[in-house]
């Protein structure tokens, strides 16, 4: 609230019952107030986000903004910029073009530049907000904000919090593994596709992936590959074959299939059995599922390759990646954490299994020589 005063003069006219009045060099002195705009404290909102390109400078975002007036009076700026911080680290500016803020609420479409790679704290902003994290940003007005002479001390002390909301859907729909015939023989290599679901109106390019992929707490194995992976605007997109390195540790997999057998309401007493015959210790993990109870006569009917297709139906896994990624003609690295991620699998887990057994024979056969 601003008050002022008004001192002068003014003229009236007045129609009355015997004609028109008009009262002239009227004296004022008076005081009164005038409702201002609270520095938009807690009156903007962001309230959408879009990907639109990338140039050399930054990555170009969409951005609708909402902000309530509580002021007396409408006010027109022409061509608004304002500047982005993060923990006092500058990330770029944002254009709000030709405005004029009416009384009450008003909407606009903004545009951003948004340098990540100008600081640690750009790049964590990327982190966050593609990890659906909302992210704490602050708008603020610099000597550069309006063309208007008069506005521009006036928007240079403009200083506004606001959250930058998360990213609401996943990057990944689903993977699928594939066992190869080389795999735990000459190599621990096998097969991944993932499905990327690219929810930005511009194209994504990944050049390089860098990830772990685990289970219930427990690594299932890493990638490591150079890629030219180029995903559509707001479409989903099947990545290229990908190089899974799988962990072979006997009692990191047999933790896996029996936490995912339990899920799948098998009995594990078999499997259990198998595992002590092998001298196989069982891992801790997370989440694990209660066990059913036990039976007599535990291998009747049962089917190690079914009992292993049928637990692995259920495999979700966790994905911690490192990508390089351009966007536009802009170049940067994202890191991100999906847990819970569909995975399927098909027959070719057949050809792991001699490869587990392996260990569990020797065993036998060890014991069988001692004694």
């Amino acid at each position: 609230m601003v008050e002022f005063f008004l001192v002068g003069s003014s003229r009236a006219v007045a129609n009355t019952s015997l004609g028109q009045i008009t009262l002239d060099a009227i004296k004022v002195n008076v005081s009164t107030s005038l409702s201002g705009l609270k520095g938009l404290k807690g009156l903007t909102t962001i309230e959408s986000v879009d990907v639109q390109t990338g140039h050399q400078n930054g990555i170009n975002l969409g951005i609708g903004v909402s902000i309530f007036n509580p002021s007396s009076i409408d006010l027109a700026t022409g061509d608004l910029t304002l500047q982005l911080f993060r923990d006092g680290a500058v990330l770029g500016t944002t254009l709000i073009p030709d405005l004029v803020l009416a009384r009450g609420n008003n909407t606009f479409h903004a545009t951003s530049i948004f340098d990540v790679n100008s600081s640690p704290q750009g790049q964590q902003t990327l982190n966050d907000f593609v990890g659906k994290k909302d992210v704490q940003l602050t708008i603020a007005g610099f000597n550069e904000s309006t063309k208007i002479a008069s506005l521009v001390e006036a928007f240079e002390t403009l200083n506004i919090d606001v959250v930058l909301p998360g990213l609401k859907t996943n990057l990944i729909n689903r993977a699928a593994l594939e066992i190869l015939s080389t795999t735990g023989r000459s190599n621990n290599i096998s097969h991944v596709t993932v499905s990327l679901a690219n929810p930005f109106s511009t194209p994504l390019e990944i050049t390089k992936i860098s990830s772990k992929v685990s289970s219930f707490g427990i690594l299932l194995g890493n990638i490591e590959s150079n890629v030219n992976f180029k995903s559509a605007p707001n479409s989903t997109t099947e990545s290229p074959t990908l190089d899974l390195n799988m962990n072979f540790d006997p009692s990191a997999l047999f933790t896996v299939t029996r936490a995912l057998a339990l899920e799948a309401g098998l009995d594990v007493d078999p499997l259990d059995a198998i595992v002590r015959l092998g001298g196989i210790q069982y891992l801790s993990i997370t989440g694990e599922p209660p066990k059913l109870d036990s039976r007599a006569n535990i291998f009747d009917g049962f089917n190690l390759p079914n009992f292993v297709n049928t637990a692995f139906k259920k495999l979700q896994s966790d994905v911690a990646l490192n990508v390089d990624v351009t966007i536009g003609d802009y170049e940067t690295s994202l890191q991100y954490m999906q847990t819970g991620v569909p995975t399927m699998t098909d027959k070719s887990l057949d050809l792991i299994l001699p490869v587990l057994a392996q260990p569990i024979v020797q065993q036998i056969v060890g014991g069988s020589s001692l004694g």
